[in-house]
């Protein structure tokens, strides 16, 4: 800009003879770097709109809204993925808060395993004092199929609509889960066996809750099929799954302080050497059967 034609524009503040001034809060205004040249030409060494957008960010014209910041208490807002079925998880666990002391029946279900149409499910009830169901829950699970994962998972969701400091009584018929949980408890991992054992992602966040939630749980066994109703509850919570809506476990989540092992998109859950050996051995086969020699 000519600054000698500017002396009559109407923003001239006229504070200095034959000089363009302009008047500025000093709150609202921008650094303009820039250099006059000989031809009496002001020449800026930034962007025209970038000096305004400058000062358009220091100060701006409109307020914006507050923003909102969703806080729950429910530990299943962090370790499954947003869902039907984890508002459901979270709708309990605030109905629990006022609970000091939960009981579960817990119970998974495994459908047509080691076939294209597998299906896996959850399902337990929580009962009060006087044995009487208050809480119900049924939902449907996906990715390395087993009966031993759908129990476990089934515990995992219970436990995560516990408030803190809670007193939880698990009524399973897993045996497996039970020994497991009790050696985990019972003697620390070291660090080399962190990873060797099934489920070792949904492990490691049931611990963490434990520790984080100061949580006090003891697993008892209750047999199978031995006409205990509220086993038969579960049992049939479970095995109504094809029905239920997916629970998807966030093998991310904070709980998990390890890491995670992805293999074509999916999260491994098995013991890691011996998966990676599994993986090894499957393609040496392939490349061994794909010779012509060996065709036959």
């Amino acid at each position: 800009m000519n600054y000698k034609k500017c002396t009559g524009c109407y923003l001239n503040s006229h504070r200095i003879n034959q000089t363009c001034t302009i008047e500025v809060s000093a709150v609202i205004s921008a650094l303009f770097l820039g250099r006059i040249n000989p031809n009496y030409q002001l020449n800026l060494n930034a962007n025209y709109l970038d000096l305004i957008c400058s000062t358009a960010v220091k100060h701006p014209t409109f307020t914006p809204s507050l923003p909102t910041i969703s806080i729950t208490n429910s530990a299943a807002f962090e370790i499954f993925n947003s869902s039907e079925a984890t508002d459901k998880l979270i709708s309990i666990s605030h109905y629990n808060l006022s609970y000091h002391q939960l009981s579960f029946y817990t119970d998974g279900s495994v459908i047509d395993i080691g076939t294209n149409q597998c299906t896996m499910g959850i399902g337990w009830i929580q009962i009060d004092n006087n044995n009487q169901i208050i809480n119900s829950y049924s939902a449907k699970i996906q990715s390395w199929p087993s009966s031993y994962k759908a129990e476990l998972l089934s515990i995992l969701s219970a436990i995560s609509t516990a408030p803190c400091n809670s007193v939880i009584d698990i009524f399973t018929d897993s045996q497996s889960v039970i020994s497991k949980f009790n050696n985990l408890q019972l003697n620390s991992t070291h660090p080399n066996k962190l990873f060797k054992f099934n489920s070792w992602p949904i492990w490691h966040t049931l611990l963490n809750i434990i520790k984080s939630f100061k949580l006090h749980i003891t697993l008892h066994k209750v047999q199978a099929h031995s006409d205990n109703h509220l086993n038969e509850q579960a049992d049939s919570l479970a095995k109504q799954h094809p029905l239920s809506p997916l629970l998807s476990f966030n093998h991310t989540n904070i709980y998990n302080l390890y890491f995670s092992l992805q293999w074509k998109q999916h999260y491994v859950e098995l013991p890691t050497r011996y998966f990676i050996k599994q993986i090894c051995k499957a393609y040496i086969l392939a490349i061994w059967a794909s010779q012509k020699q060996n065709s036959k």
